[in-house]
């Protein structure tokens, strides 16, 4: 059995955790007594403050509400995605990025309107403490896993296997060498002579050179099916059909990596030597099928979760 089904099969025998605590070093958590978790804290209350001057004030052309919403929106500028008015934009499709993109002149307009409606659909807060903050952010981490496969991926490399991570690509040479993405991809790939057709202007997450080898690395998190994750998925598949002189290995984790990365599937496959699946296969297993035929048939190549990752690297 080639090397690269040996360790899809490790990955099989050792899943995800369900509950994945690595994640911890990296997400935007806040600490009780943390500078920052009060600096929320206080732009939440000073938002909760200016907007109860401001109720009391009378519409029209008024000096000083002008001078509250001013202050309004300089808080609002800040670190205030905790306060529950700002929370409020959702409800009319309006994000914190967005209108901090506005004019001034746009955002006190806004401001305004979305007053007026506030005031008219909800009761102005109570005060809230760190651990409401706390809670709010918490909740969020979920929204902010776009690129949670990538640094999980870097984590690994650079706190567990103890590699140095690199952004300067003419360092190749080096008996080891870790180049993040964020360098000069197109100087890596003329030195290693590949083309990596992906996907338009796509690149890579990692290229690690360990032990003289070379392994162009993609990573995904994805914990549950649907059409975002399955074009990941086919993203990740895709990758390890290449067959370009260098490794391109595959990393999934998250709990729906063991969905797809089944031993029984895996060892079916394997003995029966299976080149074609079932018509009646579900997606899942047309996912595993086609993972297991591209590793068998590009033997250079990989599809790990976090322990084949770690067993692959590990010194």
């Amino acid at each position: 059995m080639n090397k690269n089904l040996e360790i899809l099969l490790y990955s099989t025998k050792h899943p995800e955790d369900i509950l994945n605590k690595e994640y911890n070093h990296f997400y935007w958590h806040l600490k009780e007594g943390s500078e920052t978790a009060d600096e929320y804290v206080k732009i939440a209350n000073n938002i909760r403050k200016i907007i109860e001057q401001i109720k009391k004030q009378s519409k029209g052309v008024n000096t000083r509400r002008k001078d509250l919403i001013i202050k309004l929106d300089e808080n609002i500028c800040g670190k205030s995605n905790c306060s529950p008015f700002c929370m409020f934009f959702s409800v009319y499709d309006i994000t914190l990025s967005v209108y901090r993109k506005l004019t001034n002149k746009e955002r006190y307009d806004i401001l305004e309107e979305l007053l007026n409606l506030f005031f008219k659909n909800r009761k102005l807060y109570q005060k809230i403490d760190k651990s409401t903050v706390m809670g709010i952010i918490d909740k969020g981490s979920s929204r902010r896993q776009g690129n949670a496969g990538e640094m999980k991926l870097k984590y690994l490399l650079e706190k567990k296997l103890k590699f140095a991570l690199n952004d300067k690509y003419k360092q190749i040479s080096n008996n080891e060498f870790c180049f993040i993405s964020n360098g000069n991809w197109h100087g890596i790939k003329k030195i290693l002579g590949i083309r990596y057709n992906i996907a338009e202007n796509k690149r890579p997450d990692v290229l690690v050179k360990f032990n003289t080898e070379y392994f162009i690395i993609e990573a995904k998190h994805i914990k549950e099916s649907g059409g975002s994750q399955d074009k990941q998925i086919n993203e990740l598949i895709k990758m390890i059909s290449l067959n370009e002189g260098v490794h391109y290995l595959a990393f999934l984790d998250g709990i729906y990596a063991n969905a797809i990365l089944t031993e029984k599937k895996i060892l079916e496959y394997t003995n029966n030597r299976t080149r074609e699946i079932n018509s009646q296969a579900t997606k899942i297993e047309n996912q595993t099928f086609k993972i297991f035929r591209n590793i068998a048939d590009n033997p250079n190549n990989y599809f790990v979760n976090t322990a084949g990752f770690i067993k692959i690297f590990k010194k």
